[in-house]
């Protein structure tokens, strides 16, 4: 496993963390997944149209925080993205096929469904980050599930057409 030495810091007389700079909280993942799951009980199939739209927003803030730091081509910004995406801890995210009309991301170990391979939950959230991040890049984009970890499947695997809403 490559190993990165990342910059934290702790500030407890003000309760704040830093990760490489930038406000965090510290979210162990099955409270993560607890929250989720209170997500789908609560709201059952609309769950799907919030965590999509929250993670859109989450993309869409990355692509914004990784411009802000100097990245500007498509494949800078796409390296970055998978870069700290990885470096999150949400799974080991690999982009493949760049070209003018797209791309494919998949998602290995996908930090909220590691270990499980079947379930009634999908991956809207993290469909909703790349949908998110590359349509802060290229404006107008479709996001297609092709694969997914729940199914048997070796990785979550999405299709990013450019240009397609």
């Amino acid at each position: 496993m490559a190993k990165k030495k990342l910059e934290f810091e702790v500030d407890v007389s003000e309760g704040r963390v830093a990760l490489e700079g930038e406000d965090c909280i510290i979210f162990d993942l099955e409270g993560f997944k607890a929250v989720l799951l209170g997500m789908w009980e609560v709201f059952g199939s609309g769950a799907y149209t919030i965590l999509l739209t929250a993670g859109k927003h989450m993309g869409k803030r990355l692509a914004g925080n990784l411009r802000g730091k100097g990245f500007e081509s498509d494949r800078a910004m796409v390296e970055a993205f998978v870069s700290s995406v990885t470096e999150a801890g949400w799974g080991r995210i690999v982009a493949e096929n760049l070209t003018g009309k797209g791309l494919t991301v998949k998602v290995y170990n996908f930090a909220l469904y590691r270990g499980e391979r079947s379930g009634g939950r999908d991956c809207a959230f993290i469909k909703g980050v790349i949908s998110g991040f590359f349509s802060a890049l290229w404006k107008k984009v479709s996001c297609s599930e092709i694969r997914c970890i729940l199914d048997g499947d070796e990785c979550c695997e999405f299709k990013v057409e450019r240009g397609s809403v």
